[in-house]
């Protein structure tokens, strides 16, 4: 991620892990990160002028966001002055960033369309190709895990980067390694194109895939449909002996005059020979030691190359990405080879990234700490011995709990031993639409400079929600505004009722914050004779659906007036939650749920009722049925896709003997003080996880 305004995601889990306590498979996690992706989206708008300049940076007033890689070897950094960045590279192109008409508020309204259209594109490309298209069906046509999608889970991590959890998909696609289209062609592409970590060995994709595909073909021919179905028949820790047994992949790698050897007791001197021939050249790494995690996580890298060429062929954009095994690594993983490549880590280069990973490079670790400040006080006190994440494992968990407190030591004892264990979700709709501003202090002598702020606000305010509207069909209930003036904490404003006729109207919304917002300064600084504001936002929150007239009840009523059919109203769409369309209506629900639905105050008054539901002909109508006696259903039982309420399922343990050692777990964590019960105890697997990675 380079230059991106970073979205609100999910918190990582705080809860201390070990990898063994996942799944019996490894996940498969894509961390796809656009190469500057400002820059390349002003490439895209400007074809004729910046398709061919390599040295440009993209410029928010003084500031510069976004830098070209070709720039950045002549010395310009991120967030450097135009001024310097000029001095320093003076055939420089500098772009700026689009601006609404007549004002100096930015606008990312075409970064956002891009990224959507990027990410849509990726969606698409992911369910709909032909192979990946027979894995997805695989796994939900199985009738012993009928409740397990097999489609890739994308998550939105930012406007310029996204997680893709394609775990099922791999499981399942080296069965049909020789079914993609330029499989060859791919595989050396691999070859060519992947920098091994530093210190680890090259692999050969090519090999590999072949040995693949003739064990499918054994495997075939056999009718071979029990554990040697996968790659290999050991797991990870048998995996470091060759004496054992050699599996079917093992033997495919020997020469044809070799009869194929597995678990049959075959002569060491055998095994030694076949991997003697494999292993000829030093740089190359024995693929005969890859699990079958492994061989998922090769897969995971054929994929995002095909990803990754789709997106250059048909839109025109690089990304680069990491394919590894949790979200952490793969986030570590698409920044070691930038720009336009990939990166893939293996179970057994765990210990490479984490020693070639400087501590501040761990994703959101400021967040975790609590500021950025917090971040460079704890990397002073760990001074200059601890680096590397690896460097961080020799810190006991008592150490780190004094220097960053429990919640955040728990994550940096995890991240330091490469563990993650959040999910790839897809999230939904954002729960609100904001805009904001930085100001250079404007003080209350200037109240016209800061109505025409909020202006500037509430023009973009309208843009976002317009395009809000487009894509999830609703508009918000409520507005309200947040603020900061110098050397004071953030205040907020009053919530506002919000209808969808104010929401396309610019100067109504600037009139209501500046009014709300003249209010709460009065209010909160009514002792402060001069103030200045440094910051404020506006936002938009209490979404609802919107109903197409054809949908209403008016309608309804409209038709029986005028003498039309008076059939049952036909059933609103994405109406959960429910939406009161008449006065009664609304009182109905609010007695019902014990509060006002869809419209009500922060201050918890009572419902009040917006003025387009007060018509006479709305209300007339629906007291007639009261006194008829009879009931109109106005709205769907079925929940609507825009519910942004969570609902948590726990795991209920299969057996009791699982319900007791939880229990134990949970007693020997509070009883105990010292760390080493606490990291124990903090060992058990998360019996909250509702979704595994992979269904055996």
């Amino acid at each position: 991620m380079d230059d991106d305004e970073p979205e609100a995601t999910s918190s990582s889990s705080s809860t201390i892990t070990t990898p063994s306590s996942t799944t019996n498979h490894q996940r498969v996690i894509i961390c796809l990160d656009l190469d500057c992706f400002f820059v390349q989206v002003e490439q895209h708008r400007q074809p004729a002028l910046l398709r061919h300049c390599s040295l440009m940076a993209v410029q928010q007033h003084d500031d510069l966001i976004a830098v070209s890689y070709e720039a950045r070897k002549r010395g310009v950094q991120k967030h450097d002055s135009p001024q310097v960045a000029l001095e320093k590279c003076p055939e420089l192109k500098l772009v700026h960033v689009p601006m609404f008409p007549g004002t100096s508020k930015v606008t990312y309204q075409h970064y956002r369309s891009h990224s959507q259209r990027i990410f849509q594109f990726v969606a698409h490309f992911l369910k709909t190709h032909p192979v990946l298209k027979q894995c997805i069906a695989l796994n939900n046509n199985n009738k012993a895990s009928p409740s397990c999608n097999n489609v890739p889970v994308m998550e939105r991590a930012s406007i310029d980067e996204v997680y893709i959890d394609v775990t099922r998909v791999c499981h399942h696609l080296s069965s049909m390694l020789d079914q993609i289209d330029g499989i060859d062609e791919i595989c050396d592409r691999l070859n060519r194109e992947t920098v091994p970590l530093p210190g680890e060995k090259r692999i050969d994709y090519c090999e590999l895939k072949r040995a693949i595909v003739e064990r499918n073909k054994k495997q075939k021919a056999s009718s071979v449909n029990d554990d040697s179905s996968i790659l290999s028949n050991r797991s990870d820790s048998e995996s470091e002996s060759d004496d054992d047994g050699v599996d079917l992949l093992l033997a495919c790698l020997g020469s044809e005059d070799k009869p194929i050897v597995g678990n049959d007791g075959s002569s060491a001197e055998t095994h030694h020979h076949i991997r003697d021939k494999a292993t000829k050249d030093n740089e190359l790494y024995d693929i005969s030691k890859l699990s079958n995690d492994d061989v998922a996580l090769f897969m995971g890298h054929v994929v995002t190359l095909m990803v990754r060429d789709a997106i250059k062929k048909k839109l025109n954009f690089e990304a680069s990405a990491g394919v590894a095994s949790n979200k952490l690594l793969a986030k570590l993983a698409s920044s070691v080879h930038k720009p336009n490549n990939q990166t893939i880590i293996f179970l057994h280069q765990l210990d490479a990234i984490l020693e070639t990973t400087h501590i501040a490079k761990i994703p959101r670790l400021a967040w975790h700490l609590g500021s950025q400040e917090n971040m460079h006080q704890f990397l002073g006190k760990l001074g200059q011995e601890t680096k590397s994440m690896a460097d961080l494992q020799r810190l006991p968990l008592n150490e780190l709990d004094d220097l960053v407190g429990e919640k955040a030591s728990n994550f940096l004892f995890n991240c330091a031993r490469g563990i993650d264990r959040e999910l790839v979700v897809q999230k939904g709709p954002p729960k609100q639409v904001s805009v904001s501003m930085s100001l250079k202090p404007i003080s209350n002598e200037h109240m016209g400079a800061i109505h025409k702020i909020i202006g500037f606000l509430a023009l973009e305010l309208v843009e976002r929600l317009k395009e809000d509207r487009s894509e999830f069909n609703r508009s918000p209930c409520s507005i309200h505004c947040r603020y900061r003036l110098v050397d004071c904490r953030e205040m907020s404003t009053n919530s506002l009722i919000l209808t969808p006729a104010i929401c396309s109207h610019k100067d109504r919304i600037q009139q209501m914050i500046f009014e709300s917002f003249e209010k709460s300064v009065s209010k909160n600084y009514v002792h402060v004779s001069q103030w200045g504001l440094r910051w404020i936002s506006v936002i938009c929150a209490s979404f609802t659906p919107v109903i197409r007239e054809k949908d209403t009840v008016l309608k309804f009523f409209q038709k029986g007036k005028h003498g039309s059919s008076s059939s049952t109203p036909s059933t609103m769409v994405h109406s959960t939650p429910h939406i009161a369309t008449t006065a009664d209506a609304v009182e109905e629900e609010s007695r019902s749920s014990g509060s006002s639905r869809g419209y009500s105050r922060s201050n918890g008054g009572g419902s009040t009722i917006p003025d387009q539901f007060k018509s006479t002909n709305m209300i007339e109508p629906m007291q007639q049925k009261k006194k008829n006696k009879s009931t109109t259903n106005i709205g769907p039982t079925s929940p609507s896709p825009f519910s942004f309420t969570s609902s948590t399922t726990s795991s209920t343990p299969s057996s009791s003997s699982s319900s007791s050692s939880a229990s134990s777990a949970t007693s020997a964590t509070s009883a105990s003080s010292s760390s080493a019960q606490r990291i124990s105890s903090l060992f058990e697997p998360d019996k909250n996880s509702t979704t595994c990675p992979v269904c055996n």
